[in-house]
């Protein structure tokens, strides 16, 4: 299956030549939505809310010493940044 797959990639890279990025358009993570009671948000800051969200709800429910000291080394290094 691998091998079928960077065949296809290296065959289409062959015969179209190497795709060059467009440094104009800007990448679909860092555009900015408008959503009315958060203001503009990028996808990248929903992405990241979500999995934060996932790691705190399985904490809550598993009350893992692993989990609590890893959200703890987080917070720490977020407090330190914002000083």
């Amino acid at each position: 299956m691998c091998v079928t797959i960077l065949l296809e990639h290296f065959t289409k890279e062959a015969l179209l030549g190497p795709k060059t990025p467009n440094r104009n358009e800007k990448s679909w993570l860092t555009k900015e939505w408008d959503i009315p009671v958060l203001g503009e948000v990028s996808p990248l800051y929903g992405l990241s809310f979500v999995v934060s969200g996932a790691i705190v709800g399985v904490w809550f429910y598993t009350r893992n010493w692993v989990l609590n000291n890893l959200l703890g080394v987080c917070l720490a290094m977020m407090f330190l940044k914002t000083i």
